[in-house]
């Protein structure tokens, strides 16, 4: 009788004499009740819509191989490497990982279903919309678990080893109590780890721990944290819960630590890093950049509605920020009312010849975990009170059209981009405090907004 995952594939082509599979691509094969692939080399494959039954993969080797919806069905995997390797859409079932190396593997809406983790390195791997069932979890509460990052993944229960916690982003911890950490004028990688499968991050915390950790650089001994620092960021950056200001404001740290390591040291993994997050914000700001404008009109007004607590010269400093990305530095674009509670920034945008587009753009590069919501003034003229602006400055931003390169070290950059590198280095940390969760509106006049050249 045919199993049904067997239909529309075919067996693993076997090799008679030799077990090195590498660099091979295979498509829709299956293999089971076979131990003809252990202690194989399977360096650089290639697999997809692929199905492993009752296998003996053990002691094999899965260099920089891929892996796409693909099934491991009780399968021995004890004692195999999963070196740069990626899988996505995967399942492992009932699957033995025993005393296997992974390193610098990325898993993507991969499930781990009754997997057993004995003695299993993990190290600098990234999960991102996997699921831990059955028990698989409970293998990975082990010392040798370390600077892996875990996004949006499911976990039956959790991990209780606190060192484990504070050596992993995203790791969910077994109680609640475990995750409180009371932070000091010093915050430290592991206490922003040890936190992060309870609750939000802030970007505020991670630079500072980041800033910590390169304060306190020692060479080659820092360059798996550094490796890691890097994949917390970029995941952060994908998932949109960390500004480009910030992103800017880190690489200023990078960069720092570098120069110090020029002439003592090794900085070839600073540099790594550092292309890392300047590849992030990149893209993150090719996205913001060409994003489709939702509304004509020409801006007015803008409202901030933070939970957190902040002062006048922090609004001010977010207002001038607004206004170099904006406009240049005209000083156009002012701070009119604070409110405390919650705190509420109220900023004029009224002075500036500026679209819905150009702002909303703007605002992202600056606060883009902002919630932002748009209104017409002309709707809403008994609850906004216009003020008349006594000067109008000509300026507009434009959406980008064609994504700029994810540059490396130098050349062409979009204007908003030089624009925002010049508020970061103006208002620096405050903006980072700045970047949190933010309920946004935007005031616009109805009609199209007669674009004008810089």
């Amino acid at each position: 009788m045919t199993d049904q995952w067997e239909v529309g594939r075919s067996p693993f082509p076997l090799l008679d004499s030799d077990n090195d599979y590498s660099g091979r691509d295979f498509d829709s094969v299956f293999i089971r009740n076979s131990k003809s692939l252990s202690h194989a080399f399977l360096n650089g494959v290639t697999i997809a819509n692929s199905v492993f039954a009752n296998a003996d993969l053990e002691q094999c080797e899965f260099g920089e191989a891929q892996f796409t919806q693909t099934s491991f069905l009780s399968c021995l995997l004890a004692g195999s490497d999963f070196v740069r390797t990626t899988f996505s859409d995967v399942i492992f079932e009932d699957c033995d990982f025993t005393d296997g190396e992974w390193r610098e593997s990325v898993f993507t809406r991969t499930k781990f279903v009754r997997c057993k983790f004995a003695h299993t390195t993990v190290n600098l791997c990234s999960f991102y919309k996997c699921e831990f069932l059955s028990g698989s979890l409970a293998g990975l509460d082990y010392k040798a678990v370390n600077y892996n990052v875990f996004s949006n993944c499911t976990f039956e229960g959790g991990v209780s080893n606190e060192t484990v916690l504070s050596r992993n982003f995203g790791l969910k911890p077994v109680k609640a109590s475990s995750s409180v950490v009371r932070f000091g004028t010093e915050v430290t990688l592991e206490q922003v780890c040890l936190v992060s499968g309870a609750r939000p991050t802030k970007v505020f915390d991670l630079v500072r721990a980041i800033d910590f950790e390169c304060s306190r650089f020692r060479g080659r001994l820092k360059k798996l944290r550094l490796e890691f620092i890097s994949n917390v960021v970029r995941l952060m950056a994908s998932e949109r819960k960390i500004a480009p200001s910030s992103l800017i404001y880190i690489e200023g740290i990078l960069s720092r630590l570098g120069s110090t390591l020029l002439e003592d040291g090794d900085p070839q993994a600073v540099i790594s890093a550092f292309v890392t997050v300047r590849n992030a914000l990149f893209e993150q700001v090719n996205e913001i950049l060409r994003s489709e404008p939702v509304s004509d009109g020409q801006v007015g007004k803008l409202l901030l509605e933070y939970n957190a607590t902040y002062t006048r010269e922090e609004g001010r400093a977010l207002a001038s920020a607004l206004d170099e990305v904006l406009g240049g530095g005209t000083g156009a674009i002012r701070l009119t009312s604070v409110r405390h509670g919650s705190t509420i920034f109220s900023i004029d945008l009224s002075a500036l010849i500026c679209s819905a587009a150009a702002a909303l753009a703007a605002i992202n590069l600056l606060l883009s975990q902002a919630q932002i919501s748009i209104r017409k003034i002309k709707e809403l003229k008994r609850q906004v009170k216009q003020s008349k602006p006594k000067t109008r400055t000509k300026r507009s931003v434009a959406v980008l059209e064609k994504p700029t390169p994810a540059l490396l070290l130098s050349g062409k950059q979009p204007v908003e981009l030089i624009r925002l590198r010049r508020a970061v280095e103006e208002a620096g940390i405050v903006l980072v405090q700045l970047d949190e969760p933010v309920s946004a509106i935007l005031f616009i006049r109805e009609g199209k907004t007669k674009g004008t050249k810089d």
